[in-house]
């Protein structure tokens, strides 16, 4: 009898083990096409194996050129220069989007793409999930000369409560420290945190304007968020300008001209939780085993 016990027991904790062992975790890869955008809603439909849907993107600016009192062209104010709404643009399935923003809308190419003409422009990302965003496909560059460098910075809550917040909210506060260029981050929100600079994302020589798409490799620390920014380089972003070979080189205020076409990465998925009608069968197991253990002990003859 002890060893039918001691069977039975074995038996009901390797069950237990399948019931009740948490699901394990994999890395599921992700792309969204950002030529889907729409330019009145924001909206992309992302694509992919991690089935993210919707990637909401909006687009924003900061005055931060003036006529007067700068230094290298950048407005000479302490109190730094707020984002605020600006318009996205959209181009097709061979350039990507990019932003209007104070004058951009009556001037054409090159000023509707993401820049820092007058004004530092960004797109903000949002996702359904945190996700680990690792690369940036530029679809078209332009200016004379050529200069596609470009700016990446996470929203630093990853909680819960950060997917239910509005675009408004995360953007509360954010802004472009104006004056010298420094190596440290001057500021640009408290909720946001610097992933990287990378130098001439499209055009390595910075020769001339291209319709190339070019994947530029980022966030080499893997930081994962549910909120992103991507926007054209600014010095007083702070932080080291790093090359498609991660090598350390100098990125300048010039007039960054880029669209954004795509944009991938990986993001955690829940594989191997077993289904209901597993579980189900598992327990009528269970239960048969233990019946048939106690009908044959039941039927044993006594021992004198």
């Amino acid at each position: 009898m002890k060893t039918t016990n001691s069977s039975l027991a074995g038996v009901c904790a390797l069950v237990a083990g399948v019931l009740f062992a948490g699901p394990a975790l994999a890395q599921a890869s992700w792309s969204s096409d950002l030529s889907t955008c729409s330019a009145s809603t924001g909206n992309c439909t992302s694509t992919g194996a991690a089935n993210l849907g919707t990637v909401n993107t909006t687009a924003w600016a900061a005055q931060t050129s003036t006529t007067t009192a700068t230094i290298n062209n950048f407005n000479n104010s302490a109190s730094g220069s707020a984002f605020a709404t600006a318009t996205l643009g959209q181009y097709g399935a061979g350039s990507g989007i990019g932003v209007y923003s104070g004058t951009d809308s009556a001037l054409g190419s090159p000023y509707h793409a993401l820049d820092n003409n007058n004004y530092t422009e960004l797109v903000l990302l949002k996702f359904s999930a945190n996700v680990t965003l690792e690369q940036i496909t530029v679809g078209w560059a332009g200016g004379t000369p050529v200069d596609s460098d470009v700016s990446l910075f996470a929203y630093t809550d990853t909680s819960a409560a950060a997917l239910g917040k509005t675009a408004a909210e995360v953007m509360t506060g954010t802004k472009v420290m104006n004056g010298t260029q420094t190596t440290t981050v001057t500021g640009i929100g408290s909720g946001w945190s610097l992933v990287g600079n990378y130098s001439d994302a499209d055009n390595p020589n910075g020769s001339s304007g291209t319709d190339t798409a070019i994947n530029v490799n980022v966030n080499a620390p893997k930081v994962s968020s549910s909120w992103w920014l991507i926007s054209a380089y600014n010095s007083r972003y702070g932080g080291l300008c790093k090359d498609q070979s991660n090598a350390t080189i100098t990125c300048t205020d010039g007039d960054d001209y880029v669209k954004v076409l795509a944009i991938a990465g990986t993001t955690p998925a829940v594989v191997g939780a077993p289904e209901p009608s597993s579980l189900a069968l598992v327990g009528l197991a269970l239960v048969g085993l233990a019946g048939g253990r106690f009908r044959r002990s039941s039927a044993a003859p006594a021992v004198a």
